[in-house]
């Protein structure tokens, strides 16, 4: 009987439904949920019932978000039993119903850590995204602590969040330190629970660092300590961060593959970053502010954090500048075929997207760890938003090349000013290009791809290369078998539309 008083208390007696949507989030006290789950789970109320009361509410008082997103709950744990009958025993298997390939520990000591909470994230996320283990553990862990446990929605939901459920976007990351400061901003969840916590100042509470008992067990993929504040004026920066300092020295193959056992976002065999730690949005919005260090001028880009093998500290003894710019490089597959082929030419990706620019840059540093020669020196990547601010890292007729291979679309023509290639655009593009300068651009988008040619003709500094030159420029055949998104393009049997021109010397 008590879990009808439960729903007459919050319908009508507290009249808590007209403001479930912005309370839903809360974690502390007795209003901010509904607080029906264990009920549902043993069967003491049925969402049925639950149904008729929020309607019969909406006609005798008020129809609203709120009571809307109730039934969306009810739809949304209804969705994961349909799931479970669809998906059978798949949904326990490591894979989960999509089958996923990947390599998951069971490191018994490091799950302990997490189950016992030293490391400070009892999050599903944490458990499979940071520290690599297999999500069926957490799952299991899960299944013992939860009042309203129901085997659907628990691994429904683990599934989901390990990324080997439905999920439109593959590999999603939840990012614990910006959840912390939406959902528990003062710390004052954590520090309930937690009651070491309660001494510390608020802003210090999720991450106390060795002021608390904790030590870091696993650090975040994508955590705590990010960004700085804009450059000032007159001081370096490296535009974005280089890759001198944490790694210098050069360390065998061995060693890399040894140290990625205790790395779980490196493959084990090739000691090499895994993409599915790293998988974001497929494209950002250009037009927006992004927080990340942005230099003054190319001479407050500290290149020397990013080639210390050519450049020397603060520029100091420059014996080579960038030649070659990847705009929007994604996982950076063309800048190291490039890196090989030209391998006495500075090269740099310069990327948007803060995690898929961190895979470059642990790429790149793990291909010149095991690396005989020398090799991947003369490449790097820099997050930036190469749409505002090129200038901003080369001189005028630095580049020698450009690549603009597979950009966001944009399709809505409201959204056209975005694209990367426009008129406007290829006026900075030419500034930054030497005469002789090459622009090489591709899609699988017929309209984009006739787009970008015709401000490529319309502009007067450009001219297409002949059918002759095309066949004779090595890097060609590489727009489409060296990325990701072109290897996807021909798996798929899809056509791809080129533009490829030349910056001519001015006239005046």
């Amino acid at each position: 009987m008590y879990n009808v008083v439960c729903l007459f208390f919050f319908f009508c007696m507290q009249d808590l439904l007209k403001v479930y949507k912005e309370t839903r989030n809360g974690m502390l006290g007795p209003d901010y949920s509904t607080k029906f789950s264990p009920w549902l789970a043993f069967g003491c109320i049925s969402p049925r019932f639950i149904y008729e009361e929020v309607q019969r509410y909406e006609r005798e008082r008020v129809a609203n978000n709120s009571t809307y997103w109730v039934l969306f709950e009810l739809i949304w744990r209804d969705y994961f039993r349909f799931l479970s009958i669809k998906c059978g025993n798949s949904l326990f298997h490591l894979g989960g119903p999509r089958n996923v390939q990947g390599e998951w520990s069971q490191d018994k000591k490091l799950f302990e850590s997490w189950r016992d909470g030293k490391t400070g994230c009892i999050v599903c996320s944490f458990l499979v995204r940071d520290m690599g283990l297999d999500w069926r553990m957490g799952a299991e862990w899960f299944e013992t602590c939860l009042l309203d446990y129901d085997p659907c929605s628990n691994y429904g939901n683990w599934t989901y969040g390990a990324g080997v459920g439905n999920d439109p976007r593959e590999d999603r990351y939840f990012s614990i330190p910006k959840q912390a400061q939406n959902y528990d901003p003062e710390g004052e969840y954590v520090a309930f629970w937690v009651q070491q916590l309660r001494r510390l100042p608020k802003e210090k509470r999720h991450w106390p660092g060795r002021l608390m008992y904790m030590d870091t067990v696993v650090p975040l993929k994508h955590g705590h300590g990010g960004g700085s504040a804009q450059t000032s004026r007159g001081s370096k920066s490296s535009g974005g961060g280089g890759f001198r300092g944490n790694h210098s020295g050069r360390r065998s193959r061995h060693n890399v593959i040894m140290e990625s056992e205790t790395k779980p976002t490196f493959s084990k065999s090739t000691g090499l970053p895994r993409k599915r730690f790293y998988r974001a949005r497929a494209h950002s919005n250009p037009l927006s502010d992004s927080h990340f260090p942005i230099p003054i001028s190319p001479s407050h880009v500290d290149f020397s954090l990013h080639f210390p093998k050519f450049v020397g500290t603060n520029n100091e003894e420059v014996s080579k500048k960038v030649e070659f710019a990847d705009i929007g490089c994604g996982f950076g597959g063309l800048l190291i075929s490039l890196a090989t082929l030209f391998p006495d030419t500075l090269m740099i990706g310069m990327e948007l997207r803060d995690k898929v620019t961190e895979y470059v840059k642990e790429r790149i540093l793990a291909l010149r760890k095991t690396s005989s020669g020398g090799q991947y020196e003369n490449v790097s990547v820099v997050r930036t938003n190469s749409m505002k601010y090129i200038p901003n890292y080369f001189e005028k007729g630095q580049l020698s090349k450009m690549f603009f291979l597979f950009p966001d679309p944009h399709f809505k023509e409201k959204n056209h000013r975005r694209r990367v290639i426009s008129v406007d655009l290829l006026d900075e593009y030419a500034y930054v290009l030497r005469a002789g300068g090459v622009i090489y651009t591709i899609t699988d988008v017929e309209e984009l791809g006739e787009w970008m040619r015709s401000c490529l003709e319309k502009h007067p500094m450009f001219e297409s290369l002949t059918h002759e030159e095309l066949d004779s420029d090595p890097v060609v055949e590489l727009l489409c078998s060296a990325t990701e998104e072109g290897q996807k393009v021909a798996r798929n049997g899809g056509q791809t539309f080129r533009a490829v021109f030349r910056r001519i010397a001015y006239v005046s």
